[in-house]
């Protein structure tokens, strides 16, 4: 074993890569009207990932923190669960509904693993603790408003898989060497899953669009991921992170109504 990160990448990456290479044989052929079957490589790639980390166990890893033992536990419940409410979505029509409830109950799971934002730091104004429910009701807007930015940036090529990266390399760097195992586990899963699948079509030659369970359980993965590890410095935790996210949602639409003009002012229309 090298570290839990390292570990869960390789794990994570192996996993997605067979999957995304043997799509057809596993999951079966497209086919273009519904009911069709979904392919959700990723999130069936970061739900066993983190599974078999979980039982490999923090203290194979001593003496890196333990965290919450209930916290990857959790993160798995909350993934099947916004797995159930989104698969039909990819098996038939979209719905906004089944995708707000799945991701709230996920979030409420989140809560209850100690996955949680249990207080703001704002500049000036020092520390506010916040009460149970205000901290589940701020966790559960954080995880939503994460998932909803992920779903967003999914509208550009790529750029959900890169915020999603960049995210993932928060344990990597040596000021965060002393993380939770949560946090490595959760960090190293979504640079393995998505780096995994993007080898495998890169060595097969074919580009698939991701499934909207894909999307949105890179999404919850990648909150989740925030949610144990930005609690390690309070500055982070009540400033420079939102100020992220935002920045972050901004540029996407940005981006966004960028490539829209462009194919506008390329293809007018007579």
């Amino acid at each position: 074993m090298i570290s839990a990160r390292t570990d869960a990448l390789l794990l994570t990456a192996a996993i997605a890569f067979l999957l995304e290479l043997l799509h057809v044989p596993i999951f079966g052929r497209v086919r273009g009207k519904a009911p069709r079957r979904p392919r959700p490589v990723i999130a069936l790639a970061l739900l066993l990932g983190t599974i078999g980390m979980q039982l490999v166990g923090a203290p194979n890893y001593a003496p890196l923190e333990p965290g919450s033992p209930w916290a990857l536990p959790m993160v798995v419940a909350g993934a099947v669960a916004l797995m159930v409410f989104t698969l039909r979505t990819d098996v038939q029509l979209p719905s906004s509904r089944r995708h707000f409830i799945g991701t709230i109950a996920g979030a409420t799971l989140l809560y209850a693993g100690g996955l949680r934002i249990p207080f703001f730091a704002i500049p000036g104004m020092g520390v506010h603790t916040l009460g149970p429910v205000a901290a589940l009701l701020v966790t559960v807007a954080f995880v939503f408003l994460f998932v909803s930015m992920i779903e967003i940036c999914a509208t550009v090529p790529l750029l959900a898989s890169l915020v999603s990266i960049v995210i993932g390399f928060m344990v990597f760097v040596p000021s965060a060497a002393n993380q939770s195992f949560p946090g490595q586990v959760l960090c190293g899963s979504l640079i393995g899953a998505i780096a995994g699948r993007l080898l495998a079509q890169i060595l097969v030659g074919r580009e698939r669009i991701p499934d909207k369970t894909e999307i949105l359980s890179t999404g919850y993965f990648t909150a989740a991921a925030t949610l144990a590890t930005f609690v390690k410095s309070i500055a982070t935790a009540g400033f420079i992170l939102p100020l992220g996210i935002v920045t972050i949602v901004f540029v996407t639409l940005a981006v966004v109504s960028f490539e829209r003009t462009t194919i506008l002012r390329a293809s007018p229309r007579g």
